[in-house]
């Protein structure tokens, strides 16, 4: 994609109206070029100050307006007038000339008023609704997609979505609907960044949702950086039978020496004595004979050889 492409596209980009494919043909087209990078910084700028002005209309003065419509409306009815007279009247004060083209523009044009209006109203109360326009459907784990995730601050978490628009929601990962969508976040295949967040937001919550997300992480995920987030996070599930053949799965066959370290340090870390399974053992054993890397070869032998395992063996 060239820089006059994307810089036409910046405007839809802004506001989340790309498809998923010309989405990430910019985001990889702004990573690589400092020149559309500016170019995106002052169309920000823009569209900052062209809404900054922006101001809600007061319910107290859409009633006002609602009421002086309704009584005109009743004081025109009490004076019968030609269909006519009134029908053309607001055109010829216009200079319009009215045609069935310019009728149907005119009704267009007020149905997109009211869908604008109507979708700023309703956004103006997710914020306070919250969990519960969440369980009701208006926030879509199915069509949204997850831009960022950070702590706020007291134990709670920032997500910020976006359907249509963009918009946040905050509060603790406790609660069932930011779990929710943590454990959304954490399947995103396009992301990795997101990932690692939404498993760093989990790392304190427990459930068997949360442990297979984990594992899934850890089996699945191409990055390593994702991998070994998970690793860290499933420490407090280290007895689960569950984790720990995924673990000694990891050991045998994941491709990174860090992941490979880390999977060890769970499974038998050096602070704690408590014996060896005849499963890791094996296991074990056989890293200290095959393994490539040589600090993953060493920590296995200095294992073995701390719970006094033959020393032929390895």
């Amino acid at each position: 994609m060239s820089c006059h492409d994307v810089q036409l596209q910046l405007s839809l980009y802004l506001y989340g109206e790309l498809d998923f494919a010309a989405e990430e043909a910019v985001e990889t087209h702004l990573a690589e070029c400092a020149f559309c990078q500016r170019a995106l910084a002052r169309e920000k700028t823009w569209h900052s100050e062209a809404t900054s002005e922006y101001r809600d209309v007061p319910l107290e003065l859409l009633t006002a307006c609602r009421q002086d419509l309704r009584l005109a409306l009743s004081r025109q009815e009490s004076v019968p007038e030609p269909a006519s007279r009134w029908r053309f009247r607001w055109p010829a004060a216009l200079h319009i000339s009215p045609t069935r083209w310019s009728y149907q523009l005119a009704v267009a044009s007020f149905l997109v008023f009211v869908g604008f209006t109507g979708g700023r109203y309703v956004n103006s109360f997710l914020p306070a609704f919250g969990g519960e326009l969440t369980k009701a459907g208006f926030l879509n784990p199915a069509t949204a997609r997850i831009r960022d995730i950070q702590p706020n601050g007291s134990g709670r978490v920032r997500i910020l979505l976006d359907e249509m628009n963009q918009r946040e929601v905050v509060g603790s990962p406790d609660d069932q609907n930011i779990k929710r969508w943590l454990l959304v976040a954490i399947q995103d295949a396009s992301d990795p960044g997101i990932r690692v967040d939404s498993v760093e937001a989990l790392a304190r919550q427990s459930g068997n949702d949360v442990r297979d997300a984990l594992l899934g992480r850890i089996e699945r995920d191409p990055n390593a950086a994702v991998r070994l987030k998970a690793l860290e996070s499933l420490r407090r599930f280290s007895d689960d039978p569950a984790a720990r053949n995924v673990l000694r799965s990891v050991l045998e066959h994941d491709v990174d020496p860090a992941v490979r370290l880390e999977a060890i340090d769970i499974l038998a870390p050096l602070h704690e004595r408590s014996a060896l399974s005849p499963e890791l053992t094996l296991t074990l054993q056989g890293l200290a004979r095959s393994e490539r890397d040589e600090y993953v070869r060493n920590r296995c032998q200095e294992l073995l050889r701390l719970f006094n395992a033959p020393s032929g063996i390895y």
